[in-house]
């Protein structure tokens, strides 16, 4: 057959032999893909995503998260590293406030005070929380919900006509396998759940 299946992206909607086919190799030059995102999205179905239960299920979960390995690469190894906010991983959460630690919430008696007096501006709490409430004085009061986002590496290698991430799609795939997907789509260097 004369026909070979493409599904990269720069090959199917960037123009072939056209300047901007030439100004995308040389933006990739420059500045390569690199990253992978895993976003978890927990949901308070009844109460507070700040009360201290659900936080402590929401570190509960990520400890689970740091356990899962896929060919012997677990989050240390699959993850860009950011060392300096109470995880060497790159990872973008309220359980910051607490360096990922269950003990340390264990013995916080108030949670909500503990992420106030973080730091983070009232920009990154609405980034990191759903449906907050935050006070004229930047306070977070509650959260419907809070979102956690690794960003990890992206390590693809061109397999025929499509890009490969064997260890990231690997990894993701227990991931969602463990969250409860039980047909888990990785595919173009992403994973979802169908």
């Amino acid at each position: 057959s004369q026909f070979n299946a493409e599904s990269r992206a720069d090959k199917l909607w960037i123009p072939q032999g056209t300047r901007a086919q030439n100004d995308e190799a040389a933006y990739t030059a420059h500045f390569p893909p690199g990253s992978r995102f895993v976003n978890i999205l927990l949901e308070a179905k009844t109460g507070d995503a700040l009360a201290k239960p659900f936080l402590e299920g929401a570190l509960v979960l990520h400890n689970k998260i740091e356990e899962l390995s896929f060919e012997g690469s677990n989050l240390r190894d699959v993850c860009i590293e950011q060392p300096g906010n109470g995880h060497p991983c790159f990872i973008t959460s309220v359980l910051g406030a607490w360096s990922y630690n269950n003990m340390t919430l264990a013995a916080d008696t108030s949670p909500l005070a503990t992420l106030n007096s973080a730091g983070y501006s009232e920009e990154t709490l609405r980034r990191m929380l759903g449906s907050a409430t935050i006070d004229t004085a930047g306070n977070v009061q509650s959260a419907r919900a809070l979102s956690i986002t690794y960003l990890n590496q992206l390590n693809r290698q061109l397999d025929g006509g499509d890009y490969k991430d064997a260890v990231g799609e690997g990894w993701e795939e227990m991931l969602l396998d463990m969250l409860g997907c039980n047909d888990p789509d990785c595919s173009d260097d992403m994973c979802t759940c169908s």
